[in-house]
C-alpha cells in the first residue's frame, strides 16, 4: 500500500499542474500568488488530501489492531516528523520528495526496530531520534544559510 502510494505521489507532484503549484505554494506563496496561482485553493486542497491520508492511516490502525481510539496515534507524531524531515523535507517549505521522504521513514523505522531487537528502553530510542532531529533541521538550517 505505501508504494502504490508513494508512486502516486510522486506521479502527481511531479508531472502534474497541481503538484508544480504545490511547490510553488510552500517556496514562495508570494511569487505564487503574483505568478497567477490561487495559493488559497492550493493550500485547501493539500490539507484536505492530508486528511484523506491520515483518514487511511487511521483506517489501516484501525483494522490493524481490531479498535479504534481518539488518541491511537498521538505518539507516532515526533517519529514521524523526524523520518520526514531526515528523508530532506525542509521545515521552511518548498523542498522535499516523496522518494526521500520514504528513505527518511525507512531509516527511522530501522534505528526503531534496532532498538527494539537490542530490547532497549523506549525512552533511549526517543532520545536517539531528538538527537537525529536536531542534526536534520541543523544541517537543513545551514544549508539554507549557504545557499
Amino acid at each position: 500500500m505505501m508504494i502504490v502510494v508513494a508512486i502516486v505521489a510522486t506521479i502527481v507532484l511531479s508531472r502534474t499542474t497541481f503538484g508544480r503549484y504545490v511547490y510553488a505554494t510552500g517556496g514562495n506563496a508570494e511569487a505564487a500568488r503574483l505568478g497567477g496561482v490561487r495559493i488559497n485553493t492550493i493550500r485547501i486542497a493539500t490539507f484536505a488530501l492530508s486528511g484523506a491520508a491520515a483518514a487511511l492511516a487511521g483506517s489501516i490502525d484501525a483494522s490493524r489492531v481490531l479498535s479504534a481510539q481518539a488518541s491511537a496515534g498521538q505518539f507516532l507524531t515526533f517519529t514521524v516528523l523526524t523520518g520526514i524531515i531526515v528523508g530532506g523535507t525542509s521545515i521552511a517549505g518548498g523542498e522535499g520528495s516523496v522518494q526521500r521522504t520514504v528513505i527518511g521513514c525507512l531509516f527511522v523505522a530501522l534505528v526503531a526496530n534496532g532498538f527494539n531487537l537490542l530490547g532497549l528502553d523506549p525512552f533511549y530510542q526517543q532520545v536517539t531520534l531528538g538527537v537525529i532531529l536536531l542534526l536534520a533541521v541543523g544541517t537543513d538550517a545551514w544549508s539554507r544559510r549557504l545557499a
